[in-house]
């Protein structure tokens, strides 16, 4: 495996080099450190920081002390490591240790917005865009990948308790992941085929097509950085105003 990679890593440089720096754009990439740095010699590498894995290695959760220290060492080789949320840098430090309090910083995490129709607080928008007729459903949103940390199965269950309450609502999943099978599994049980859709993976500017026209923007996740959903959804105007908000779960619902 090791080898695979440096020769592909080879290629790349080869067809694609000399870079500046290199950047590890995720956590799970800290395992390929020491074959980059081999790769590249001494290029600056840095590791963006979104809490995949700090959040995980600094809570209760029972990890082997070994593949700690393994990761956290892992850490300690990165030349610059930048976190997309603030509380990430504590995170770090008191993982990784002091010594790369100099070298750990913040920096929010970049998106590219248009302009929102959605941030709007004009009577004609609210008049016309969110007073909902009584046959329309309440639109939902949920931006996120269908995988286990990011708790879609839980999507599904508050639409049916929803629905059992009697109340008209539909829920659009943006993302795909390993859970989608298992998110279809308990649509087709409960009957909310006409309750949910699943999108699959769509362009980032149909998720905010879709968001713009939903009431409100559902994050699940059991932990995150600073989401780039979040972000996307203040700046539509969920969670800014009471009539189009942004719900962001904490409890397991299933």
């Amino acid at each position: 495996m090791r080898n695979t990679y440096l020769s592909f890593a080879f290629k790349v440089y080869q067809s694609r080099g000399p870079f500046d720096a290199v950047i590890l754009g995720r956590e799970t990439m800290v395992w390929h450190l020491p074959a980059v740095r081999q790769v590249h010699g001494q290029k600056p590498i840095i590791l963006i920081v979104r809490g995949a894995y700090i959040n995980r290695l600094v809570s209760d959760e029972p990890i082997e002390p070994a593949l700690k220290e393994q990761l956290f060492s892992l850490y300690r080789g990165a030349d610059k490591i930048v976190c997309i949320a603030r509380h990430l840098i504590g995170s770090v430090v008191r993982g990784a240790g002091p010594e790369v309090a100099d070298k750990t910083i913040f920096l929010s995490n970049p998106i590219d917005l248009p302009l929102f129709e959605g941030a709007s607080t004009s009577e004609s928008y609210l008049t016309n865009k969110h007073r909902l007729a009584p046959s329309e459903p309440v639109r939902l949103i949920m931006p996120a990948q269908l995988k286990s940390r990011k708790r879609p199965l839980d999507a599904v269950e508050m639409v049916r308790m929803l629905v059992q309450r009697g109340i008209n609502v539909h829920l659009t999943s943006c993302g795909s992941g390993s859970d989608m099978g298992k998110m279809k599994e308990l649509i087709n049980r409960y009957g909310l085929e006409n309750h949910v859709t699943l999108t699959g993976h769509v362009a980032r500017e149909e998720v905010l097509r879709l968001m713009n026209l939903s009431e409100t923007v559902l994050l699940f996740s059991d932990n995150e950085g600073r989401p780039r959903a979040l972000q996307e959804a203040v700046a539509a105007g969920k969670g800014k105003h009471e009539w189009i908000p942004l719900i962001m779960f904490s409890e397991h619902l299933c």
